[in-house]
């Protein structure tokens, strides 16, 4: 579907993944900042206006790495320019699921009156990692091409796992699981955001995405960047994910850093944060 100079748009910072697949392809690739409510769409029309754009994309919901989430306007609007300016948008909807605030959910496919959307889901955040699985609808356009290339790459998934997954739909467990998965990452990112608010609130500027897995957190300090942080905190068996790996020119992701909490124990949140705190006023004083 991607070939040899086709130019695409990204959110910027992005998904590194993404930006990787993009590279392989040989593509060209344009950053749109992300603003709080999605992407800028005044930047991205003129950007589309003055290049044969063929897709933008985008995470609709809880954004990686910033954690940002479409607001219903742009994504109206966006939809409106894929008709106007002939492209096509990659919606990855990867964590949709794990919204903790009274936010609706409406994707960009369920809008999608033009065939413009090429719909992305994956169960490997919210179910089991190890068996990747997901889901694709595309437009019509696409279908024969995405079809052939999914037979030439792995020929087809595993029956087995997909069989898992269906039974365990299909019996009314896949609901049940989803609250109570919610309401448990819900209790731990309310900690996380509590913890920041009181340990970091004159370190880093943070964004508060009320759903997904992570925060991401801007250094407030000129003389720290994402690496030192990183090395510093991995000293303390810490990890955190550099900015850098977020933007198609590193430089730019060095005061930002993202940090997850789908794998953290509730007694180690208050720990860990007070680590990154400590890391920072030493890497300032050094």
């Amino acid at each position: 579907m991607i070939n040899v100079n086709d130019n695409i748009v990204v959110e910027k910072p992005t998904y590194g993944g993404a930006l990787t697949v993009f590279k392989w392809r040989r593509a060209n690739i344009f950053e749109v900042p992300i603003e709080e409510d999605g992407m800028n769409l005044d930047l991205l029309e003129k950007l589309v206006k003055k290049n044969k754009i063929k897709c933008v994309y985008i995470m609709s919901y809880f954004q990686n790495p910033t954690g940002i989430s479409y607001s219903l306007e742009k994504k109206k609007r966006l939809l409106n320019m894929a008709e106007i300016y002939d492209f096509y948008i990659i919606e990855d909807d990867y964590l949709s699921e794990l919204i903790y605030n009274d936010m609706e959910y409406k994707s960009f496919k369920s809008m999608d009156i033009n065939d413009r959307v090429i719909y992305i889901k994956s169960f490997s955040k919210v179910f089991l990692p190890g068996i990747r699985l997901g889901y694709l609808i595309s437009p019509k356009v696409f279908r024969e091409n995405i079809q052939n290339s999914k037979v030439s790459t792995d020929i087809a998934t595993s029956s087995l796992m997909q069989r898992v997954l269906e039974l365990y739909v299909c019996n009314g467990l896949w609901k049940g699981y989803i609250s109570d998965l919610n309401k448990f990452y819900k209790e731990k990112y309310e900690i996380i955001a509590n913890q920041l608010k009181i340990k970091l609130c004159n370190k880093a500027e943070i964004i508060y995405p009320n759903g997904g897995l992570y925060f991401y957190i801007k250094i407030l300090n000129d003389d720290i960047d994402c690496i030192k942080l990183f090395y510093k905190c991995r000293e303390n068996a810490l990890l955190i994910t550099p900015g850098v790996l977020f933007y198609l020119n590193p430089e730019e992701g060095k005061k930002y850093f993202r940090m997850g909490f789908s794998q953290v124990k509730d007694e180690d949140i208050e720990k860990g944060i007070k680590i990154i705190g400590e890391t920072i006023k030493e890497l300032y004083y050094k």
